[in-house]
């Protein structure tokens, strides 16, 4: 049955194909009560790739046998990501995996609406098990996520104990619960006493993974939760154009007159304040997308220059790989590089409470910077103990000894967050967004 939102849609916006309406479900979580478009299986199957497993949450089924012996598992493919309960979707192909001439593999988490976490790996000479291995990796959704970087735990197997079920586990190193740091990983059944409390879910199988760009403390339970793991092959790398992340391009921002004079990047160790400031640890370099990385910021020469500009607009933005996710736009004239970023020069924002006639604690570059927190570019709206204390967006420029707060200790530096909803979040809440990129735009 449709809901009264998609119906209304129906009648007032006039679609033709009612199909288009009811692929729009309504969800409900923290941060949704909004119509979403559920991505399509054909959506997923772009560009050559096909969709050969789907494991699905919460069904209580093991997806590691479904994976390696088809136990519990359904050969008929799925349409769409749609939530549900049914049986784990196997193709019946994978049992022919070493004579398909695989060439490409993705290893993914998707939600219904989107794609949340990946990884993809050269399929070459590999077998249902061997392709998972960190020697393959080719790319993947987290900067530090590497077939370089040094891991514990990565492969299919994972770690199974009478305490614990981490299948399809990939983790940089253990130390202790509290310690333990990783990227992703399907807690595949219940245990008696669980480990640590990220083995511990209301239903399983999960899929967590790390939302940050780069390995995350689960124990902190600040992870993301999935509602399938994918996988999917390639045999034909005639068309592979675009196909591994959909990124967006640097020609993308620069649209109507914007120029991309500034990109921080998130968990690359080098302070943004600094690079912005006087170019510590940057480089002149333009990069050509928003791809994951953790290079050196990104700091053009005309910034040198910055009053000489003739400067009409300036916009502050929080990007990830694919997608704006927060912003401000300034007025720039008459201003310097530090002076525009102030509450009496905005225009325009992604927040409807947000304003140059708003109240705010906190609205600078220099942000608030002491012994236990360093938070730069930093828009707050009130202090009230660290549980209520409400913010917009910072920038979490670099570790402390004792961070003063929790939103102040993050797995890796500078982090940016933001608040997801249209007004200031309480930050302690854990709920904000963390961007890939600090962006700077300017219109002359």
């Amino acid at each position: 049955m449709l809901s009264l939102r998609a119906l209304t849609a129906f009648l007032v916006l006039g679609y033709t194909s009612i199909d288009f309406v009811q692929s729009c479900q309504l969800e409900t979580s923290a941060d949704s009560g909004t119509c979403r478009n559920v991505l399509k299986t054909e959506d997923l199957e772009q560009d050559g790739w096909r969709m050969v497993f789907r494991g699905t949450s919460g069904n209580g089924h093991s997806v590691y046998h479904a994976w390696i012996d088809g136990k519990n598992s359904n050969p008929d493919k799925p349409i769409s990501m749609k939530r549900s309960h049914g049986l784990h979707y196997r193709d019946n192909i994978l049992n022919h995996w070493s004579h398909l001439g695989i060439k490409l593999v993705k290893f993914a988490f998707y939600n219904a609406d989107k794609e949340v976490a990946y990884v993809i790996f050269n399929g070459w000479d590999s077998d249902i098990r061997s392709w998972f291995d960190k020697k393959r990796v080719i790319d993947s959704s987290w900067g530090d996520l590497t077939s370089k970087s040094a891991f514990n735990y990565f492969s299919i197997p994972g770690h199974y104990r009478n305490d614990l079920d981490r299948r399809f586990f990939i983790n940089k190193s253990y130390g202790g619960c509290p310690n333990d740091r990783g990227y992703l990983a399907v807690i595949n059944s219940a245990v008696a006493s669980p480990a640590c409390l990220f083995d511990d879910h209301p239903s399983y199988p999960a899929f967590i993974y790390s939302k940050f760009n780069s390995a995350d403390f689960f124990q902190r339970r600040m992870f993301g939760t999935a509602d399938f793991m994918v996988v999917l092959i390639k045999t034909d790398l005639t068309d592979t154009t675009n196909t591994l992340y959909k990124l967006l391009k640097t020609e993308d921002l620069e649209q109507d007159g914007w120029r991309m004079v500034f990109r921080g990047t998130s968990g690359n160790g080098h302070s943004v304040y600094h690079a912005w400031i006087d170019g510590k640890n940057s480089n002149p370099d333009k990069p050509i997308s928003m791809k994951r990385s953790h290079g050196l910021h990104y700091r053009d020469n005309i910034l040198n220059h910055w009053s000489h500009l003739g400067i009409k607009l300036v916009k502050f933005a929080f990007y990830n790989a694919d997608k704006e996710v927060a912003y401000v736009i300034f007025n720039g004239w008459d201003s310097d590089i530090r002076s525009w970023f102030d509450k009496k020069r905005v225009i325009d924002s992604s927040w409807g409470d947000l304003t140059s006639k708003s109240a705010f604690n906190y609205f600078s570059i220099t942000g608030h910077y002491a012994k236990d927190l360093d938070r730069r570019f930093f828009i707050n709206k009130s202090y009230g103990g660290c549980p209520n204390d409400r913010g917009y967006l910072a920038v979490i420029n670099s570790a402390v000894a004792s961070p003063a707060c929790l939103f102040d200790d993050q797995p890796s530096y500078p982090a940016f967050i933001y608040s997801k909803y249209n007004s200031a979040d309480f930050f302690q809440r854990r709920m904000f967004g963390i961007a890939d990129f600090m962006v700077v735009l300017i219109k002359t």
